[in-house]
């Protein structure tokens, strides 16, 4: 059972690593990427970094076959650039920098970069710690490691810690009914997905985990000697980037959706009503000779006007700012899509009633779809399980 954990942390620590036998001389880097071989690149990468008979380790040139197939689109690839740079191997570590390619490695499906994201947000290390925003990632990693066990249960607990997700890590190291070598197993596991993070920039009292650590690392005489704690000055949390937000569809949100889309559709109708109004308004005072100045008969403009101040951006009060973006973008193309295919096709008896109809369904439409997914301002509260151990 040993030998196997072991092997198993050393899987983590080099995973994706393969260390092929090769045949004569390696095959160059440049050689790979002109073949477009991105799993070749990611062995060699893996040879590289770890040192095997004919390639010498070179933490330098395994960066530069991982950043190659990363271009080629392996996921794989991606995580372990990512962890390149956070851990500062191969180039100078740069924390920021790992987080925006493990975020693109999640995006892009790698299971082991979920765990690293959702890591980040529950310690505190990059973003600010935010237990909601590793909660979301959290419940993306089980769904796609096919987790089915209730959040609250042992065997959530379990497998979530087998993936080195630290918070269910840290609980299983906190139960001492647990034997101490499987303790240490599971400590070791969220080192490797990012807790060594914590333990290394951390200037504050050790956690009860770090203690466990330290007795468990010394050696068998020293174990009961485990000094008292000093008191040292807590390190100020870093600010969590304006950009970063929850996934869509990572939590669907039927009842907000259907109050935020009845919000939105009250404010369409009402600016399409005031708009058209002020149109007519308009052109009644071009006829009488007082038109209003600068439209230079391009009466439309005060009723796309209209619909944008009081329709459009008012969304943005109970939608996420992307997500109005989004539903603009795409309901814009769709009105001057209708607007031009009114000779073709007269759904409605008016050229711009046509275009502005149809932009506004389209509006409403991806508004609907994008707020169940999770898109609105509302924040659902999953719910909750024991917190991470943290220091005071």
């Amino acid at each position: 059972m040993k030998a196997k954990r072991e092997a198993e942390l050393a899987e983590d620590e080099h995973e994706g690593e393969a260390a092929p036998v090769f045949e004569g001389p390696p095959p160059s880097i440049d050689e790979l990427i002109a073949e477009e071989d991105a799993e070749r690149l990611l062995e060699l990468g893996g040879a590289y970094r770890a040192g095997v008979s004919g390639v010498p380790r070179d933490a330098f040139k395994a960066l530069e076959c991982f950043e190659a197939a990363s271009r080629l689109g392996s996921d794989a690839a991606e995580y372990l650039v990512g962890v390149a740079y956070c851990d500062g191997k191969g180039v100078r570590a740069d924390l920021a920098e790992g987080a925006k390619r493990l975020r693109s490695a999640a995006q892009r499906g790698s299971l082991r970069a979920k765990v690293y994201v959702a890591n980040l947000y529950e310690m505190g290390v990059h973003y600010q710690a935010d237990r909601e925003k590793a909660d979301v990632w959290y419940r993306n990693v089980a769904r796609a490691a096919g987790i089915e066990a209730a959040v609250d249960s042992d065997e959530y607990d379990l497998r979530m810690a087998e993936l080195g997700c630290v918070r269910s890590c840290l609980e299983l190291v906190a139960d001492e009914a647990l034997p101490a070598k499987d303790r240490a197993f599971y400590l070791k596991k969220a080192k490797t997905m990012g807790y060594h993070h914590r333990l290394a920039s951390a200037k504050r009292e050790p956690t009860p985990a770090e203690l466990l650590a330290k007795e468990l690392t010394a050696p068998e005489p020293a174990k009961a000697e485990v000094a008292a704690p000093q008191e040292t000055p807590k390190a100020a949390p870093e600010e969590e980037p304006d950009d970063e937000a929850p996934l869509l569809g990572a939590q669907w949100t039927w009842g907000m959706g259907a109050l935020a889309f009845s919000a939105a559709s009250f404010f369409v109708t009402a600016s399409s009503a005031a708009g058209w109004l002020a149109m007519e308004g308009s052109r009644a005072l071009s006829a009488a000779d007082r038109p209003l100045p600068h439209l230079a008969g391009a009466h439309h403009v005060v009723l796309l006007a209209t619909v944008l101040a009081l329709g459009v951006l008012p969304a943005m009060a109970v939608y996420r700012a992307r997500v109005v973006g989004i539903a603009a973008v795409l309901g814009a193309a769709a009105g001057v899509g209708a607007h031009y295919l009114w000779d073709v096709s007269r759904v409605l008896g008016d050229r711009l009633a046509q275009g502005v109809g149809g932009g506004l369904a389209t509006f409403l439409v991806v508004l609907f779809v994008l707020g169940v997914l999770g898109g609105t301002r509302a924040r659902v509260r999953p719910k909750g399980k024991r917190p991470l151990p943290r220091s005071k």
